[in-house]
This record gives structure tokens, C-alpha cells and sequence, in this order.
């Protein structure tokens, strides 16, 4: 059987017994167990419960208690610990300043370097979340009339902002 050989780093061996009933009779019978030994993953994420890339306006928070928070299971019941990392925002091509993209990098590391299992090295493993940040606010007019009527040469953008620069 090609099992063994799809299970990296378990391993199978066959067992056999062998029942001999009074040697008058002479019934003899065999039984064959195959015993595997699994070597337990290291912790990974619960890849159902991953927090999907989602895209929020300037107004809404990234927090994770929000946006989602990342989950791990240990099949061998090791102890370990998941946290995240957020890139800089980065301005997203094309978008004239609209959106920025965060990368939100969630690790899960065991806190033994050995499982506590097998004794192998555990290993640690990383997942990226993209969080993109849409400026969707209208620009407001700035000073005087919205309709820009400057009957009689009044110009009230140039006194807004001039007292704006002396603020």
C-alpha cells in the first residue's frame, strides 16, 4: 500500500499475532494491525475563520475586534500565540489619492520551538490580509459662494484663505 508514503514524516508498520490452539487440532491463526504514527502539524490558522481582505472608508476603524480576528488550532494541543502586523498604508496606482492599501500580516508562532508531541522542530507561519482604505468624503467648497458669483469684483476665496494662512 502506498499510505505510508503519503503521510510525510509519520511512520507504519505492520504487526502480526499468531494464535495456536492445543497443537491436537492444530488450528493456527494470524492477525494483522498496521499501526500508524503520526507526526502531529505544527499550529496552523483556521483557514474558515480567516479574516477576509476587506475594503473601509476613512471614517471606519481597522481594528481587528472590527474587521476580524485570526484563529489557530494546534492538533496536538500545543501552546501557541497569533499576531499581527500592519504595513504602512500604501497609495493605491491610479486612485489620485483615494485609496491605500494595508497589509496586515497575522503570524502564529508555538511557544516551544520542539513540539511537545513528537519532540520535532515546530515551526511558525504567516498569513496576509489586505485592508484597502477609500477616501470616499465630497470635497467642500472652500470660501465665498458655491456658485462662484463675484458681482461687483467680490472676491471672498482670496479673503478666506488669506485669513486661513494667518490662522
Amino acid at each position: 500500500s502506498d499510505f505510508p508514503n503519503r503521510m510525510r514524516g509519520s511512520s507504519f508498520m505492520e504487526v502480526t499475532w499468531q494464535l495456536h490452539d492445543n497443537p491436537v487440532c492444530g488450528g493456527i491463526s494470524d492477525t494483522v494491525k498496521q499501526i500508524v504514527t503520526l507526526e502531529p502539524a505544527p499550529p496552523a490558522f483556521v483557514s474558515s475563520s480567516f479574516p477576509a481582505d476587506v475594503r473601509v472608508n476613512t471614517e471606519q476603524t481597522t481594528d481587528p475586534m472590527e474587521l476580524g480576528v485570526a484563529e489557530g488550532v494546534s492538533p496536538c494541543r500545543q501552546e501557541f500565540d497569533i499576531f499581527y502586523v500592519d504595513s504602512d498604508p500604501v497609495p493605491v496606482e491610479g486612485s489620485n489619492g483615494k485609496e491605500w492599501t494595508v497589509s496586515r500580516v497575522w503570524s502564529i508562532v508555538p511557544f516551544f520551538k520542539t513540539s511537545v508531541c513528537s519532540g520535532a522542530i515546530a515551526s511558525s507561519s504567516s498569513r496576509t490580509q489586505t485592508i484597502t482604505i477609500v477616501d470616499e468624503t465630497t470635497p467642500a467648497p472652500v470660501g465665498g459662494n458655491a456658485n462662484n458669483n463675484n458681482n461687483n469684483n467680490n472676491n471672498d476665496d482670496s479673503r478666506l484663505i488669506a485669513s486661513v494662512g494667518n490662522w
